[in-house]
């Protein structure tokens, strides 16, 4: 099973050098052996071409003698030389004498012979002294008489007049008598054809090792390109965003394999987009539908509260006055609500305006109750921080939600620590019941602890319209849990330009 974290484009340019070194590593062998078989095969077939044609010049001659006419012209693969030699022979009778031998062949040099009665020879390799490796033949064959083919007296007749004892030798002349068999060992060197051999070995090697030295360096080009369609459709993937899912991968000029893929996420696509649009023109829709009947109700709710101020026991007055509250928070709701959508739809104008970070944070910091402020302390600050350009409504609507999302969720009497830097500022408060699983939570609409929820003035949406008010500033928030603190961290740039 494949590691899951290897690439795909890894894992075809290891397979793709793989088979391509092994293919042409099995086709070189094959084609050395075959080279091999060939070289050798023709070196036998010369070797026995060469025995037969010594066979075929050897002859008794009508004395008794030999006569061999091979032997006689001292050919030079056969001759004595200081350069070495290439080819040897020796001729020997029954008994084993050696009768004809190569002047290659030194005085205490013989080759071996082979006295098994009958006809046939038989070729393997062999080494000798002086050479390093060769190909060696035996063969045996009976002498014929010179100049007959045959060795009666009839087919003699006609020829020129044989004396006493060379009729006598003649017709006791029996090529079937062991003792008329002669015993032939030929051996030449293969030197040559294993050097030849060593250097199509080498050349194949070398050429194997380009080979796979070019592949590895040109494969993964290839497949690089091969996979640049993929590359771009992951670089196009990664821009769109929930509010931005007009846009589609393109479905032209890619591979087939990849069309069906890129029509089928097209679809998916509008039908996201389809159901986000129509979510958000709910919640709007809703938010429209219950702002005048909850601002009736409300309205209401205070006439008859101050129709009642007089008797504060009255039990109506009371439930009026709970209406009242509950619809503020209703109206509150709606009101974040309707901002969260409009900056999730980009329609704020952003006007931007020479800020620093640590005057809004004091500004912020002046506006919460005498008891509160006593509970926030300055960390050490970066000298010159904060100087940016940005949006100061909005920067401030950031700074308030965290200021007061700290202040209200930390722990009883507990410090909140505020810090500016560089590029932003830090809150950080002490925290209970918090995990880091919750910390991706933190930005969903309407997630609360459970603890929290008891409270009528919180809903669950500071953090939402915080996100959303730093995507429109380019600026980015990111929450750090130790042990029981919590700091929370935003990041804003130098300059911030408006949409």
């Amino acid at each position: 099973m494949m590691n899951p974290q290897l690439s795909i484009q890894r894992h075809l340019v290891l397979y793709l050098t793989g088979v391509i070194s092994a293919l042409f590593g099995l086709s070189s062998v094959g084609v050395y052996f075959f080279m091999q078989h060939a070289f050798y095969e023709q070196a036998d077939k010369n070797l026995m071409r060469v025995a037969e044609d010594f066979i075929a010049e050897t002859e008794r001659k009508l004395d008794g003698g030999l006569e061999c006419e091979f032997h006689e012209l001292n050919l030079e693969n056969f001759r004595a030389t200081d350069s070495g030699n290439e080819a040897y022979y020796e001729l020997r009778d029954f008994q084993g004498k050696s009768l004809i031998r190569s002047s290659s062949l030194s005085d205490d040099e013989h080759l071996p012979y082979r006295l098994a009665a009958g006809g046939g020879s038989k070729i393997e390799n062999f080494n000798l002294t002086g050479l390093a490796s060769g190909r060696i033949i035996y063969a045996s064959f009976p002498l014929l008489i010179k100049g007959a083919g045959s060795m009666t007296s009839e087919a003699l007749a006609g020829q020129t007049p044989l004396t006493t004892s060379e009729q006598a030798f003649v017709e006791s002349y029996d090529e079937s008598d062991e003792k008329n068999r002669v015993f032939l060992v030929i051996t030449e060197s293969t030197d040559g054809l294993n050097h030849t051999l060593f250097i199509l070995a080498s050349a194949l090697g070398i050429t194997g090792i380009l080979l796979v030295g070019t592949t590895f360096m040109l494969v993964p080009k290839l497949v690089e390109n091969a996979f640049r369609p993929i590359v771009e459709i992951t670089r196009l993937t990664e821009q769109m965003e929930a509010d931005n899912l007009q846009s589609k991968l393109p479905s032209e000029q890619v591979p087939i394999e990849l069309q069906a893929l890129i029509v089928k996420f097209n679809q998916l696509i509008e039908r996201l987009d389809a159901a986000i649009h129509r979510e958000r023109r709910f919640s709007l829709n809703l938010a429209h539908e219950l702002r005048t009947p909850v601002a009736e109700i409300r309205s209401l709710m205070e006439v008859a509260v101050d129709s009642f101020e007089k008797d504060s026991r009255n039990e109506a007055n009371e439930v009026c006055r709970q209406g009242a509250i509950i619809s503020q928070r209703m109206s509150k709701i709606i009101e974040v609500l309707t901002a969260i959508h409009q900056g999730e739809s980009e329609t704020f104008e952003i006007n931007n305006e020479p800020l620093s970070i640590d005057a809004s944070l004091q500004k912020a910091i002046g506006t919460l109750d005498s008891k509160n402020q006593k509970r926030v302390q300055w960390a050490e600050q970066v000298p010159n921080s904060g100087e940016i350009k940005s949006d100061p409504a909005l920067l401030r609507a950031v700074i308030d939600n965290l200021l007061t999302n700290s202040v209200v969720h930390s722990a009883v009497n507990s410090s909140v620590t505020v810090s500016s830097h560089a590029d932003g500022f830090s809150i950080t408060n002490t925290v209970k019941d918090l995990e880091q699983a919750d910390l991706a939570f933190l930005k969903e609409p309407f997630w609360q602890q459970d603890a929290a929820r008891s409270d009528p003035d919180r809903f669950g949406l500071g953090l939402t319209l915080v996100a959303v008010y730093l995507r429109l500033l380019n600026g980015g928030i990111e929450h750090k849990l130790e042990v029981d603190k919590l700091t929370t961290k935003v990041t804003l740039p130098k300059r911030v330009t408006s949409g």
